[in-house]
C-alpha cells in the first residue's frame, strides 16, 4: 500500500470526450464537491457493476489522458511518506512551518491516509516547495537518507500541484 496523487484532466467539461456509451442519467456531473465525472453511487446493484464496467472501457480512453487522468504518479509507501514528513519539516523554516499547506497536507496524509488539494491550495503547495532550504549533504540530519528519493518526490508533488493548477482540478493524495 502506498500513497499516490493524481488529478482528473477537464476533458469533460471542455467538451474533449468520446461520446459516452452509458445513459447520462446514471453518472454524476462534477460540482464543487467531486470535480470528475462518476457512476452515480446509489444505484442498484447489478445495474452499477453494468454502469461502472461499461464507464471504466470508455473512461480509459475517452480523452488524451488515460483514465481520465492528467496526472498519476506513486509517491512512495506509507513509511516513505511518513519520513518525507520529517524531512519536509526539516527543509522548511521554523517561522514558516504553521502556514505551510504542502506540510500540513503530508501530515494529514501520514495519519489520515488521504487528503485532497483543490487547485488554489496547490498554488501554495507550489510556493511551499519553492522556498524549502536546499538540501545540504553535509547536514548531519541526512547522514544514511536517500537525497535522491527526497528531491524526486518533491518534483513529483510539485508537478502535480502545477497539473492541478493547469486543470483547475483537485490534487487527490491516498
Amino acid at each position: 500500500m502506498g500513497i499516490d496523487l493524481m488529478v482528473h484532466c477537464n476533458c469533460w467539461e471542455r467538451g474533449r470526450c468520446e461520446p459516452c456509451p452509458i445513459d447520462m442519467s446514471l453518472l454524476e456531473r462534477p460540482d464543487k464537491d467531486c470535480d470528475f465525472l462518476r457512476v452515480k453511487m446509489e444505484l442498484p446493484l447489478e445495474e452499477a457493476r453494468s454502469a461502472y464496467e461499461q464507464f471504466g472501457k470508455w473512461r480509459a480512453t475517452a480523452c488524451e489522458h488515460p483514465d481520465g487522468l492528467a496526472f498519476y504518479a506513486r509517491l512512495g509507501n506509507y513509511g516513505f511518506v511518513g519520513l518525507l514528513e520529517k524531512d519536509i519539516e526539516h527543509l522548511t523554516e521554523p517561522a514558516k512551518r504553521d502556514q505551510s499547506v504542502l506540510l500540513r497536507t503530508v501530515n494529514w496524509v501520514n495519519t489520515a491516509t488521504g487528503d485532497t488539494n483543490n487547485w488554489v491550495d496547490c498554488d501554495f503547495i507550489v510556493e511551499d516547495i519553492d522556498n524549502l532550504k536546499k538540501i545540504d549533504p553535509a547536514d548531519s540530519f541526512w547522514a544514511g537518507t536517500k537525497i535522491g528519493a527526497v528531491e524526486a518526490a518533491l518534483k513529483c508533488i510539485r508537478d502535480g500541484a502545477e497539473i492541478s493548477i493547469a486543470m483547475q482540478k483537485n490534487l487527490h493524495w491516498g
